[in-house]
């Protein structure tokens, strides 16, 4: 049985963050034998036609859904479990984009509420850990019980296992289910150059000036289902998570 599925994923057409084509995920997460692969691109639907066509060729199973960045409070992948949730998340996106001008989407964390029925929840860590982030979690899982998950990733940068350790505990005192990813940006290791080119873009600066702005690795590519047992090790319930979510 495939052993993962990466729920985190997003694409080129996030523009100025994501630097490969859905059709190059999903391809990359079927030639490693995944479950299933998500495209959660930033406050959009637009990578998913075209992930969902790459699916069918290379025989994986696709999760639809989207990264919710909110106004008030931390962000959320949102993933509808059938056609109507699906038509609700097209439905809050559309409310969001006609809220600001074009390109920009403006969330309340009370829009998802209106429109939660049947949609997977998954909370995504603010760069600070803390009491509020908390009271985030166990909000969410009242208002969406049996729905929610806690997306946990290394960031490789020396401190995942404390950060990690103190997800397992949020986790445990908001009876939020713990679920690993590898936040993916790319396919491959080698894009993380088209990645940085990015950012500049994004940032308004040169790669000369963009310092602690660009990524300091190439680790958010689609890693093989052994890696990512590996990484999880000590919690092999968020691995489990994933199929869970699939």
């Amino acid at each position: 049985m495939n052993s993962y599925a990466e729920i985190q994923v997003t694409s080129n057409f996030t523009f100025s963050h994501g630097a490969s084509h859905p059709h190059e995920l999903v391809k990359t997460a079927a030639s490693l034998d995944y479950h299933a692969i998500a495209i959660t691109d930033h406050n959009s639907l637009a990578g998913v036609v075209r992930a969902h066509t790459a699916a069918n060729e290379h025989n994986i199973k696709i999760l639809v859904g989207a990264r919710l960045d909110f106004i008030d409070c931390p962000s959320l992948l949102c993933l509808p479990t059938n056609r109507k949730a699906y038509g609700d998340l097209a439905a809050l996106l559309t409310k969001g984009k006609r809220r600001t001008i074009k390109g920009q989407c403006k969330l309340y964390y009370s829009d998802l509420v209106k429109n939660n029925a049947e949609q997977i929840l998954v909370a995504l860590p603010p760069t600070i850990i803390d009491h509020a982030f908390l009271e985030h979690l166990k909000k969410i899982s009242k208002d969406s019980p049996g729905n929610c998950y806690l997306a946990a990733s290394h960031d490789y940068d020396g401190n995942d296992n404390h950060k990690i350790a103190q997800l397992a505990e949020l986790s445990h005192l908001s009876d939020v289910p713990l679920v690993a990813s590898n936040n993916v940006y790319y396919h491959v290791p080698k894009r993380r150059v088209i990645q940085d080119i990015l950012t500049c873009i994004r940032e308004k600066c040169t790669i000369e000036q963009a310092g602690f702005k660009l990524k300091a690795n190439a680790e958010r590519h689609i890693k093989s289902p052994h890696e990512m047992a590996r990484l999880f090790s000590s919690y092999p319930e968020a691995i489990m998570h994933t199929i869970e979510i699939a």
